[in-house]
């Protein structure tokens, strides 16, 4: 059987600005804090076969260059509850970008990367799971007012080593 690794796509939160939302998720107690950095994701964990790489790689070089840098705004804090326990920061932009980002979204969901979509799609920085509903509405309002600003240049590939821990394996300039 052929060698498998686990995959996910995504828009790394830049740096200037991972201090402050891990600061955010320590808060929180985030249990994913130290191994899976703050990021928008475009493609769920997915299994690519070994010999698919490659492809999975073309996939998202091409998929970049097809889109321009994206300017984006962070904040609020929100949550998905009652469905799923969690705190993130919406995503929101120009109408004209959130298109791209879809845009961007649905082009990686082919090939090796293909895989089914269990939820809507809904762009955000996930900054704490499984937190009770009283820390949820503690969170949601206490950073009511967070707001920031980025711009996004470039797609990540991470892939899950040991202990869960995620680390970026590749990238690719959005270009447009």
């Amino acid at each position: 059987m052929a060698a498998r690794h686990r995959l996910g796509v995504v828009l790394l939160v830049p740096d200037g600005l991972v201090a402050g939302i891990d600061g955010i998720r320590l808060a929180l107690g985030d249990d994913a804090l130290g191994r899976i950095p703050p990021h928008i994701t475009l493609v769920p964990p997915v299994n690519v076969r070994e010999d698919d790489l490659a492809q999975a790689f073309d996939l998202v070089h091409a998929a970049a260059g097809a889109c321009p840098p994206l300017p984006l705004r962070l904040g609020p804090v929100a949550t998905f509850a009652p469905v799923n326990p969690v705190a993130y920061l919406a995503v929101s932009g120009e109408p004209g970008d959130l298109v791209r980002l879809v845009a961007l979204k649905d082009a990686l969901h082919a090939g090796p990367l293909d895989r089914p979509e269990d939820h809507e799609f809904v762009p955000h920085v996930t900054v704490a799971t499984e937190l009770r509903d009283d820390r949820l509405a503690g969170a949601v309002a206490a950073l009511a007012d967070y707001r920031a600003e980025i711009t996004v240049e470039r797609v990540h590939v991470l892939a899950e080593q040991p202990g869960r821990v995620w680390i970026p394996v590749a990238d690719a300039a959005l270009r447009g």
